[in-house]
């Protein structure tokens, strides 16, 4: 009992002592704190200022433009043709230039002045066995002989014919003079009825050829009429004969490039059946279809007969590598697509290289001359731009958009060419607030940036070299095309 008594009262000690402790530690803590908050200076308010805004603007002034209209389409050849076969046989020869990528001569009359006609012969591609035809040939040939001997002989009979009948007929006159003088004889008395009955028999012996004659000179128109229609037949046919031994010569119908063979020697081809492929590699034609609005900045010069010019590239990145114009288009729009159909024409003679047909193409086609204020779309928060005043602040405008060409857009309203807008920053601008330019650009600038313009400027851009010069009337533009 005594220990648990000492070991209560060494437990309390020492927990009076730890209280008398933390509490010596708290006052002096807060005589010290008393004690610096004393010696701590006033604090003195001071009115915060905001600096300005660094913005980068752009110089807005209208300029005169030509719009550069984007197109796609593929190249093919402005003529080409399958030649097929006109007649049926077996193909006993072939000329060795008959393989793809030759080129290939047609046959024709060259007329040149202060020189003698010529005639160049052509390449005979394929030669189809001709017997038969030949044949054929000589057999019609024949009966145009025969034919025409038999309407000669016909005509010399008419002719002959006709001199009997002549003459039949002064016969007759005769012969009714000698049975009259009979007669008269015999009403006389004078004479034998024997001899007026012999004369009477001659006479009518000889008006019966009279008759037979007419009746075959009257068949004679007939049977030449018969012969003539004949000998047309036949000619017909001979000249059928003569067609199909020339079509057994294969040749190309002009001048090109072989791009597909499907024939070979020893075939048997039949009238109709292709054998090649000819393609002429100067003049290409490249289809491209040009959306509706597009459509309206060429239509103009379109329809007053212009040929606006297209530069082709083989990609959007790639720089020009032909020229061609428009030459023609299409009667209507496409309602699926909202589009319409131009035929861009490239003659290789022209160009630096030739354009294979099959290649595809992007067509950047020259529009019709424009004049508008044109602005980066990146200056439009909400169809408002902000514009830069003389005491560098800014004001918020509402503008119109027009055409939007790429990163930059046609302003029809709420611009009257020259202001300074900015094009930084837009979302933490207001009305009034201070700002602080660190970059100027303008329209030239701008497309310089473009990997392909989308405009061709007409006129040099008016420089704005002060906040207070923007605000004024832009000098005239001078033509830069």
């Amino acid at each position: 009992m005594k220990d648990d008594a000492d070991k209560y009262r060494t437990l309390l000690r020492r927990t009076v002592i730890s209280q008398i402790v933390i509490a010596v530690i708290l006052l002096a803590s807060r005589i010290g704190y008393v004690t610096l908050s004393a010696q701590r200076p006033g604090v003195v308010s001071k009115e915060v200022v905001a600096p300005p805004l660094n913005i980068d603007t752009y110089s807005v002034a209208p300029v005169a433009f030509r719009e550069i209209i984007t197109a796609y389409g593929t190249a093919v050849a402005d003529l080409e043709a399958v030649v097929a076969a006109q007649v049926s046989g077996e193909i006993v020869n072939v000329d060795p230039k008959l393989e793809i990528g030759q080129p290939v001569t047609a046959q024709r009359t060259v007329i040149v002045a202060d020189e003698p006609t010529r005639f160049v012969e052509g390449d005979v591609l394929v030669q189809i066995d001709d017997r038969d035809y030949a044949n054929r040939a000589r057999q019609l040939r024949n009966r145009i002989s025969e034919t025409t001997r038999e309407l000669e002989q016909l005509r010399q009979q008419q002719i002959n014919s006709t001199r009997l009948l002549e003459k039949s007929k002064s016969d007759v006159v005769t012969f009714q003079q000698e049975y009259d003088r009979f007669r008269r004889a015999v009403d006389l008395n004078a004479g034998a009825e024997s001899e007026m009955n012999r004369a009477l028999v001659d006479l009518n012996r000889q008006k019966d050829t009279i008759i037979q004659l007419a009746n075959q000179l009257s068949l004679f128109p007939l049977q030449i009429a018969a012969a003539e229609e004949r000998l047309s037949s036949a000619q017909a046919e001979f000249q059928q004969a003569e067609d199909d031994l020339e079509r057994t010569r294969v040749l190309p119908p002009f001048d090109g490039v072989l791009s597909e063979v499907m024939t070979e020697r020893g075939q048997y081809v039949r009238a109709g059946e292709p054998l090649f492929r000819l393609t002429s590699p100067n003049n290409i034609e490249i289809p491209v279809a040009i959306g509706l609005d597009d459509w309206r900045q060429i239509a103009a010069s379109v329809n007053a007969g212009e040929r606006p010019t297209v530069h082709l590239a083989t990609s959007e990145s790639a720089a020009t590598e032909w020229t061609g114009t428009i030459r023609r288009v299409a009667p209507e729009a496409d309602p699926g697509t909202r589009t319409i159909l131009a035929f861009v024409k490239v003659i290789n003679d022209n160009q630096n290289y030739a354009l294979l047909p099959g290649t595809f193409v992007q067509a950047r086609i020259t529009g019709d001359a424009n004049e508008d204020i044109v602005i980066p779309r990146a200056a439009i928060l909400n169809d408002h731009v902000f514009i830069i005043g003389s005491d560098q602040t800014v004001r918020r405008q509402k503008v119109t958009q027009g055409r939007r060409l790429k990163s930059l857009v046609v302003v029809s309203a709420g611009l009257n060419g020259s202001e300074q807008i900015a094009t930084t920053n837009l979302t933490l601008l207001e009305d009034g607030q201070k700002i602080e330019v660190q970059a100027t650009t303008d329209l030239a600038e701008e497309l310089q940036t473009q990997q392909n313009s989308v405009i061709k400027l007409l006129t040099a851009i008016p420089q704005v070299k002060s906040l207070e010069s923007a605000h004024s009337t832009p000098a005239d533009h001078t033509i830069r095309e």
